[in-house]
């Protein structure tokens, strides 16, 4: 007995000190991973020069890098996520219960956000059951454990291919783990807990794992998440052992995107394309000024700037010269740093042909995005103009309506 005494003081030194040392492994990790979470963006410098009446745009050449032109509030792009599913227990005593045996109940409630379109970080709190036995005895014990993690989030299909709006992401996560074992089975052949420690005790591991989720509204999206957690070998228990225990999660969440700054729950980053600007060879947009300034008008508020494109009935495609409103609309947001938003939206109520609407809204919208570097989180598309009569009178901003030609 005093050599078992020994053995379990040995243990749980070595046990404190392998703890120890995950903990400063994970954290030196997670700390060097979050100097990649910076994001910068690229916004287009006013480069236009006035001859008489003509106004050349140039498109293309001529970017400056300034960061995020559309800096975010510490609301937009944040998520709230309910999840269960199982636990697959891992360990000492663990590995000997019964292979189906080891799926045991598992439950957790999350908060992330998004610091880039690709780079992000979640706190999860989760809860787990799990199931040991002891070697060649029939003899099974259960205990559980709750668990709060820190993990740093990497969107792969963003870093691949980055989109405004995605609908389906595979998402790869590292991070830190610390947590609580209770709830050990009194069983009378375990008397003096010879077998297997019965009092509960802290832990701290790390975490690895992947995510993939499936967007399907804008308020909601559907998740498949499986994470490893890593810890000491005393974590089920036992006396002696070697190497790691822990647990796999496998479990299906529902995912809440929260309200942004701008009253809806789509993400808020800019997605230029630098590249395909700097290497673009876009000719200059050569137009009358008076002529595409005779097109906007100023409502009586003096802060509503709204001007009409108009497209060939059931056509979608933006002839050249409506591409001058776009462009005049282009200027004065240059003019205004690009800080106001721009409503792109139709003149009536209801609409007949919702595919020609949202084909030609987009077809504007890519305009000012791709040619003219505006930020893309800038531009908004809008169904009904049930919404722009409900904008606040003091809000300045752009209103582009789309229409057919006369």
């Amino acid at each position: 007995m005093r050599r078992l005494r020994n053995h379990k003081s040995e243990t749980k030194k070595i046990s404190k000190d392998m703890n120890k040392t995950l903990l400063l492994t994970l954290i030196s990790i997670l700390l060097s991973a979050t100097a990649f979470a910076s994001t910068e963006d690229y916004k287009l410098r006013k480069d236009t020069t006035k001859n008489k009446r003509k106004t050349v745009v140039t498109v293309g050449s001529s970017l400056e890098r300034e960061g995020l032109s559309n800096k975010a509030k510490f609301i937009d792009n944040t998520f709230l996520g309910f999840e269960a599913g199982s636990a697959f227990s891992m360990g000492t005593n663990l590995n000997y219960a019964r292979f189906w045996g080891r799926f045991r109940p598992a439950a957790g409630v999350s908060f992330g956000k998004w610091f880039s379109p690709s780079l992000g970080a979640r706190t999860q709190f989760s809860f787990q059951q799990h199931r040991g036995q002891l070697l060649n005895k029939k003899r099974p014990y259960h205990f559980n454990s709750i668990a709060l993690n820190l993990d740093g989030l990497v969107d792969f299909t963003q870093l691949i291919n980055p989109k405004e709006y995605r609908k389906f992401s595979i998402i790869g996560m590292a991070g830190i783990v610390g947590g609580y074992t209770f709830g050990f089975s009194q069983r009378d052949w375990n008397s003096n807990n010879y077998y297997f420690d019965t009092d509960g005790k802290m832990f701290v591991g790390g975490l690895v794992g992947a995510i993939a989720r499936k967007r399907i509204t804008e308020k909601l999206s559907v998740d498949l998440e499986v994470s490893s957690v890593f810890t000491g070998n005393s974590f089920d228990g036992g006396h002696k052992g070697s190497g790691l225990d822990g647990y796999v999660n496998v479990m299906l969440g529902v995912v809440y995107h929260l309200k942004n700054s701008k009253g809806n729950h789509r993400p808020t980053f800019v997605m230029n394309k630098v590249n395909v600007y700097e290497s673009k060879k876009t000719k200059p947009v050569v137009y009358n000024e008076e002529e595409a300034l005779n097109k906007l008008e100023i409502t009586d508020d003096k802060n509503r700037i709204q001007s009409t494109v108009r497209f060939t009935p059931d056509s979608i495609k933006l002839e050249p010269s409506e591409e001058k409103v776009v462009a005049e609309v282009a200027r004065q947001m240059a003019e205004n740093d690009n800080k106001l938003d721009v409503y792109v939206t139709t003149p009536d109520y209801n609409i007949e042909n919702v595919y020609v609407f949202t084909s030609r809204a987009n077809a504007v919208r890519n305009e000012l995005v791709e040619k003219y570097n505006i930020p893309a989180g800038r531009v908004l598309i809008e169904r009904s103009k049930i919404y722009i009569d409900t904008l606040d009178p003091e809000k300045k901003c752009f209103v582009i309506y789309v229409d057919d030609k006369k």
